[in-house]
């Protein structure tokens, strides 16, 4: 797994699914425990920049708010801090224009912080209202692409139902006629899903319209072609599984090539007997 996908789902996604008063908690008490290390530890060391590290965080994950309340927290132990050190009493100016400086550093830092999430999070929607305006287009197109109008053919009826896992997809099928005696049925499913699914499903619809009146009453031909078609104009990690049929009204016959598909389900009528 790489180094940005297992930061993501095992520090920074428990974190980001949290309530934000959970998140908000999570910092109050980091910062407490960085000002209790602050305060056993010497007085000359200074450990201000850790206390970036919750304010900056939850600023991140649970807003503005969160980060200003972590801020102020923030100072109130910092006055503690130096309470209990003894600096305040001895140089009372001092101390209180440097906990000043290092409190407007930190809400500076929160401020800027959230005007950057803000704008990535405007960003991140405007990107997504974009894709699903583009996603309802490609759908339109590929409605278009599938027959409008059933056929009909003496001693046949024909129904479908379509219907693709998400709003685009790589279901395909058509219906093509060869003569006043003869139509092609043609059922087929790109791998994959989504757009570059309904992608090759758009030239697989194409390559079959091209192709498909230049094989009239030579089904292997036209199948075998059309499999030298896709192979040659497509990845070696995609392919699609069809089925290919041509019913004859005038003998009421049904021939067919099933290509990786899944098998076609015949009912017969009783006779009766």
């Amino acid at each position: 797994m790489p180094d940005d996908i297992w930061f993501d789902e095992k520090l920074t996604k428990p974190l980001r699914n949290q309530p934000r008063w959970v998140q908000t908690l999570l910092a109050l008490v980091a910062t407490t425990g960085i000002g209790l290390f602050d305060l056993f530890t010497d007085p000359q060391l200074s450990f201000s920049s850790l206390y970036f590290i919750p304010a900056l965080a939850v600023t991140w994950f649970g807003g503005r708010r969160a980060g200003y309340a972590v801020c102020v927290f923030s100072l109130f132990i910092w006055v503690v801090d130096v309470i209990k050190i003894g600096i305040l009493y001895s140089r009372p100016a001092a101390t209180s224009w440097d906990l000043l400086a290092h409190f407007a550093l930190l809400v500076t830092f929160v401020s800027l912080l959230s005007h950057l999430a803000t704008s990535m999070e405007r960003e991140k929607v405007a990107v997504i209202k974009a894709f699903e305006v583009e996603i309802q287009v490609a759908q339109q197109v590929q409605m278009r692409l599938l027959p409008a109008v059933l056929p009909h053919m003496s001693g046949m009826q024909c129904a479908v139902g379509f219907r693709p896992a998400r709003s685009v997809g790589g279901d395909y099928y058509d219906f093509i006629p060869m003569d006043e005696n003869q139509l092609g049925l043609i059922v087929a499913d790109v791998s994959g899903k989504g757009l570059p699914a309904a992608l090759l499903m758009a030239s697989l619809e194409g390559m079959v319209r091209s192709t498909a009146g230049h094989f009239v009453g030579h089904i292997e031909g036209f199948v075998s072609n059309l499999n030298q078609l896709m192979f040659s104009s497509t990845a070696s990690n995609t392919y699609a599984t069809l089925f290919y049929g041509v019913y004859d009204s005038a003998r009421q016959i049904l021939t067919f090539v099933n290509a990786g598909h899944d098998s076609p389900l015949f009912f017969a009528q009783e006779t009766g007997r």
